[in-house]
């Protein structure tokens, strides 16, 4: 797996660069799920967790663009990784990832308004519509939620 350091420089990481050990009293929401190598779902939370890691980088910075664009595609490459595992093609980028999360009847009501959250950025601000004040947390909550229901979906 590859994360920028720059804009147009690319960086090797290992599992060791991205896992970050949970403290006793983290916030479930603040944390993705864990899972044992095994798990069909495993490579795809890796993946995420790569670019939840880069958005809380952008969030320290005060880049609030670059973390909304690091969350989006937290949800976009665990979707897209888990593609076969669901009953319908969440599409093939980020934002059509989101809408099709958000526009989902099967899924519980938290898990649409999160997406949809995440759809918005600065013209959403502008134009009062929905947007995330917390998009790493909309993104853990779409990626835990998919990996809770494993077997069920």
């Amino acid at each position: 797996m590859q994360r920028r350091s720059s804009p147009n420089r690319w960086v090797a990481m290992s599992p060791a660069d991205i896992e970050r050990p949970r403290t006793a009293d983290a916030d479930m929401t603040d944390e993705l799920s864990t899972l044992p190598p095994a798990h069909p779902f495993a490579q795809a939370v890796l993946f995420a967790r790569g670019e939840i890691a880069t958005g809380r980088a952008a969030r320290a910075e005060g880049n609030d663009g670059r973390t909304r664009v690091c969350a989006r595609r937290a949800v976009g490459i665990f979707l897209q990784t888990i593609a076969p595992h669901l009953p319908a093609d969440p599409g093939t980028h980020a934002m059509a990832n989101l809408r099709t999360v958000a526009e989902s009847e099967l899924l519980p009501a938290v898990v649409r308004d999160a997406a949809t959250r995440l759809l918005g950025g600065a013209r959403s601000i502008a134009a009062d519509a929905p947007w995330s004040t917390d998009p790493l947390g909309d993104a853990i909550t779409i990626i835990n939620h998919y990996v809770a229901s494993f077997g069920i979906i």
